[in-house]
């Protein structure tokens, strides 16, 4: 292993990949601590392996260190540790490219894509575990399949792997097997426009060893130029349909699980199995309590979807959604999107903008109010910050059938009492 009789230390631990990374190196017995902003879940999980997280970032890096891990989420201008570790020459990895240099050794099964990346691996993830087989893996949340972690260690050849585009950061990999859920355009601090957005998937495909399974649904994925003889197509014909999961996406997530584990010589019926029992995962339309759920959908169409699928599922019933639009940039650039996308609650309320990634400019353009006077819904609100919309909870709950927390910033903040 590339990471094998080295000192590591990674900046900005606490995050949901690099904390994968993390405990993942740690039981393979490789040295290592790192540094978090903030003390979180993921944080308490990474003590209790044992590994040391500072908190902060004003230090220099001890003499033995060999290779700095960073997540792209920290500012190399400003954060000290980083600035310590290039003035002395200390080899320095982004968090995917650390995953390039981990997965090497493995076969690996990368799952892309812009929305239900977590999910679709997660599924994976069930139907090689129902096989018995004992894979490697790095997901983007916790999972109860995983022991409410977010990665495995194990003695297959297999390496199960989400994998995001955001700077292009999976081009630092070589799947063996790929599998993409979807292409629309995202992560507007990183891509100019859909042209650029969709040319880095293109470049992602040509590091492919063996297969490439495309939506046969999804236009952009479509039209990748992939060879005949790499390219699987799945979303045809009757879907799997996972118990515990909600809306037709999920079936397709399932089917793109199901048709790579095909692939790969696994027992149709056990993975089937394990697709259609699957719990769910965290912060993907989770039941936190009661008639309170919550979701990580922040893009318009996955919010759109997300609701249809709720509405679908439980209907004629009266639904509150409170929602965090996540970073300026991605709702300026993605306005017009959000017009008719929360149509089938009956109540929304903007919780106030996440700020992460944004410039000055970002913020200065865009707020609360802006946002909802681009959207069509007839009763919309301003929550006016996450403190002000805790307060009228309980009220909502009185009111409506169900409420929807919704978002990928720091709204978990509203129901993390309510556990």
């Amino acid at each position: 292993m590339y990471f094998q009789n080295k000192n590591i230390y990674i900046i900005g631990i606490s995050g949901i990949g690099t904390s994968g990374l993390a405990m993942f190196l740690n039981e393979k017995n490789i040295k290592l601590e790192g540094s978090s902003d903030i003390r979180n879940k993921q944080v308490e999980k990474l003590e209790n392996k044992n590994i040391k997280v500072n908190i902060g970032h004003n230090r220099k890096i001890q003499e033995n260190v060999n290779i700095i891990i960073y997540t792209e989420a920290i500012n190399k201008e400003t954060n000290q540790e980083f600035i310590d570790a290039k003035k002395r020459n200390i080899e320095c990895l982004t968090y995917r490219q650390a995953l390039g240099k981990l997965t090497k050794e493995y076969e690996l099964i990368s799952i892309s894509g812009t929305h239900g990346k977590t999910t679709t691996t997660s599924l994976l993830i069930a139907a090689f575990l129902e096989n018995k087989i004992d894979i490697n893996a790095i997901v983007g949340t916790n999972i109860k399949i995983l022991n409410d972690s977010n990665y495995k260690t194990g003695t297959s050849k297999y390496f199960i792997l989400e994998t995001c585009e955001l700077n292009e950061g999976f081009l630092s990999l070589n799947p063996d097997i790929l599998g993409i859920t979807n292409i629309e355009l995202d992560h507007l601090e990183s891509f100019n426009n859909e042209e650029e957005y969709i040319s880095c998937f293109q470049s992602f495909c040509k590091q492919v060893k063996d297969q490439i399974f495309i939506n046969a649904k999804d236009k952009n994925s479509k039209e990748l130029k992939i060879p005949e003889n790499k390219t699987k197509l799945f979303n045809e014909g009757k879907l799997p349909d996972p118990k515990n999961l909600i809306g037709e996406f999920n079936k397709e997530n399932a089917d793109l699980a199901l048709k790579i584990a095909n692939y790969l010589g696994l027992a149709e019926e056990k993975s089937l199995k394990g697709i259609q029992e699957f719990e769910g995962i965290d912060k993907r339309m989770m039941n936190v309590k009661d008639n309170i759920y919550i979701d990580y959908a922040h893009h318009p169409t996955a919010i759109k979807k997300a609701l249809e699928g709720f509405k679908d599922k439980f209907k004629n019933s009266k639904i509150c959604l409170i929602y965090q639009p996540h970073q300026y940039s991605r709702t300026i650039k993605l306005i017009d999107q959000f017009k008719d996308v929360f149509n089938k609650a009956d109540k929304v309320i903007i919780t106030d903008i996440y700020e992460c990634r944004d410039n000055k400019e970002d913020v200065k353009n865009m707020n609360v109010e802006k946002f909802i006077s681009k959207t069509n819904h007839h009763n919309i609100l301003n929550g006016e910050g996450l403190e002000n919309t805790k307060k009228i909870l309980d009220d909502l709950r009185k009111e409506f059938d169900y409420l929807i927390i919704m978002g990928a910033g720091n709204i978990s903040n509203l129901y993390v009492d309510l556990y």
